[in-house]
């Protein structure tokens, strides 16, 4: 039952909601006090970025001129380069109190209330081409929830449905190197010694990092 339950949340979630970012009573504050906002170049620290150990993406993004995790809390600068949590949004590291500090244009840490720092770097373009593409198609299968993913290049992306619902499907971008999104579902695949594509790991905005096994090429669907 609880496979099931699972499998049902993904459809369900197989999209996010896109519109609404996370919500606060009152309107955080764009800076503390004596903080320069002019000076803060929030435009230029929004991007897609990943962590290095385990590799975990993270969105950060300019809201009605605040900075925030996607999805999730605002951020309210200390200074130039220093951001505090302000609010809570369970979906984000629940209520840890965290600090981010943009070491580069490219490079922050996160460091959580205990101290704990995570470091953080901003995704490189990545554009695959046709035969890239072609590379990650096939069938794909979570045994842990029962669920199969049939995959298959469209334009510059790839189109994903589930197979015991194909009339669903959605179109993901790439963002990195082997990576996929749309809004905030992200697909990134898994490669074998030799290069070959075997598995992906499927996350949105309430479940993360379930992986699905590749079970056939396109030439060799059932």
């Amino acid at each position: 039952m609880a496979a099931t339950a699972l499998a049902h949340r993904i459809i369900d979630l197989f999209v996010p909601a896109t519109g609404a970012q996370g919500a606060e009573n009152n309107p955080p504050p764009i800076a503390a006090d004596g903080v320069d906002v002019a000076g803060l170049a929030l435009n230029s620290k929004a991007g897609l970025y990943f962590s290095a150990v385990p590799s975990e993406p993270l969105r950060l993004v300019v809201d009605r001129g605040r900075l925030r995790v996607a999805g999730g809390p605002a951020l309210v600068a200390q200074s130039k380069d220093v951001f505090r949590r302000w609010g809570a949004a369970v979906e984000f590291m629940s209520q840890d109190e965290f600090e981010v500090n943009f070491l580069s244009p490219d490079e922050f840490e996160l460091k959580s209330m205990e101290g704990k720092p995570t470091r953080y770097r901003r995704a490189q373009p990545y554009a695959p081409t046709a035969d890239d593409l072609k590379a990650f198609a096939g069938r794909y299968e979570s045994t842990e929830i029962g669920t199969v993913f049939q995959i298959e290049p469209k334009g510059d992306g790839l189109q994903v449905r589930l197979e015991h619902t194909p009339s669903r499907s959605l179109e993901l971008k790439p963002v990195a190197r082997d990576t996929f999104q749309l809004s905030r579902m992200t697909v990134r695949f898994q490669r074998d010694k030799d290069g070959k594509v075997v598995a992906l790991d499927y996350s949105n905005l309430l479940i993360r990092n379930i992986k699905f096994t590749r079970l056939s090429d396109p030439t060799s669907r059932r």
